[in-house]
């Protein structure tokens, strides 16, 4: 009876489980009830039966066959509630570890990947991310695939987050593979297709009915500066020198239609001139 709750205090102090740093408080007094009530047994039973012989078993009659069931019944019940208080501290221990450990990850992660809407910023921690080759290709597929045929790079402010809850990928190995694959930040990344999305249509002919600005929104562009700092790094001219570029083009060639599988169909986004 102190056996069993001295080692259920033990394991809980060890684990931590208590929050005092292993120190027992008043309430731990509770602990020794057991031990406490069965002593009281033991008095009671020697004061009825002038021994407590059939403790080891030794019963001879009735009332001692009763009271060494009673002090059977209450060990045996002790000893359950001991295991099921020792099963539930150590699995809210695990559980509190495990909460930790994915914590303490995360916060490596978001130390190297911090995301804040389109804009990605790194660190050298998050180099530490392995992907293997194939990996990435099976992430560059599927990147593609969900790209292509939803277009969510049309939608303002689409960030990476979004990306990864879309294709189900984890964020980190996301950014990462970006960076790996692509040599380029998401922004740059989601911006090239917009730029070759603008593209279309204006090889297309959409110049001739909206303008410019138009065209770039509807692109996923939230704004002109964003929109030709972007087209200038991807193409190297801005979007009015494109549409100058393509009118005099036009004007040697029949127009041809474009559309996204023209462009994306290698490994990496390439421009079309």
């Amino acid at each position: 009876m102190l056996f069993i709750p001295a080692g259920y205090l033990y394991l809980r102090d060890y684990t931590g489980s208590n929050g005092n740093n292993g120190q027992l408080t008043k309430n731990d007094l509770i602990h020794f009830l057991p031990f406490t009530i069965f002593c009281i047994g033991c008095i009671v039973a020697w004061l009825i039966n002038s021994d407590v012989n059939f403790l080891n078993g030794n019963v001879s009659g009735l009332t001692a066959q009763i009271t060494l069931l009673c002090f059977k019944l209450f060990v045996y019940t002790v000893a359950g509630v001991y295991l099921l208080l020792l099963l539930s501290m150590l699995k809210k221990s695990y559980l509190k570890n495990s909460n930790r450990n994915e914590k303490e990850y995360m916060k490596i992660i978001n130390n190297g990947y911090k995301v804040n809407g389109d804009h990605e910023k790194k660190n050298g921690e998050a180099h530490s991310i392995f992907l293997s080759e194939e990996k990435m290709i099976n992430i560059d597929g599927a990147v593609k695939e969900f790209l292509s045929e939803k277009k969510p790079f049309l939608k303002h402010g689409y960030s990476l987050k979004e990306l990864s809850d879309d294709i189900n990928v984890p964020l980190h190995h996301l950014s990462a593979f970006i960076n790996r694959y692509y040599k380029m930040n998401f922004n740059d990344f989601i911006n090239e297709y917009r730029v070759n999305h603008c593209k279309i249509k204006i090889v297309n002919d959409e110049w001739k009915s909206k303008k410019l600005e138009a065209i770039a929104e509807e692109s996923g562009f939230s704004n002109r500066n964003t929109f030709t700092s972007a087209f200038k790094k991807a193409t190297g001219l801005n979007p009015s020198g494109f549409l100058k570029k393509i009118k005099e083009e036009q004007k040697h060639c029949e127009p041809i239609y474009i559309d996204m599988d023209t462009i994306f169909n290698g490994k990496k986004v390439e421009n079309f001139q």
